[in-house]
């Protein structure tokens, strides 16, 4: 009998195999590097995936920007703010020529939820905070029920 068997008989086998067999018992530092990156991905894609599980709702908001004699602002930023179960959220638009803007909002109704009770879904953000500012102007800040999908929001800048 040879030395290299006589030893490998007093090994645990798992040792042994891999002192024969030049196999190694542990993961390399590479596998050990995309097992960390798998391990991440499959904690983080569930998480971002859940929104996806329940419904949103999609609102229009048409308006018109005009100053305080009546005519029209061009180019005034405009933008709506809303927060929800993933945090705050912005839509931006300018103004036209005509002062006219238009900004489309999908409002997320994901409240929530764990492995156990599954995923909350339908209390929908109510409001959404509606800002108007231009160059020369006071800036404009008002809260907007959302009550139809399709909302008529008009400013008078000062």
């Amino acid at each position: 009998m040879s030395d290299t068997a006589a030893t490998a008989r007093h090994r645990p086998a798992r040792i042994a195999a891999a002192t024969m067999n030049r196999n190694r018992p542990f993961p390399t530092p590479r596998r050990r590097r995309l097992n960390a990156v798998l391990i991440t991905a499959g904690l983080l894609l569930p998480a971002a995936l859940a929104q996806a599980k329940c419904a949103s709702m999609a609102y229009e908001l048409d308006g018109r920007v005009v100053a305080a004699d009546g005519t029209a602002v061009a180019d005034a930023a405009v933008s709506a703010s809303w927060k929800d179960y993933f945090g705050p959220h912005a839509e931006h638009a300018t103004t036209t020529a005509d002062g006219r803007f238009r900004l489309s909002l999908r409002i997320g109704g994901y409240v929530g939820g764990n492995w156990l009770t599954g995923d909350r879904c339908g209390q929908f953000t109510k409001t959404v905070n509606v800002t108007v500012d231009s160059a020369g102007h006071a800036t404009v800040s008002h809260d907007l029920e959302l009550t139809a999908p399709t909302l008529q929001a008009d400013f008078t800048l000062r």
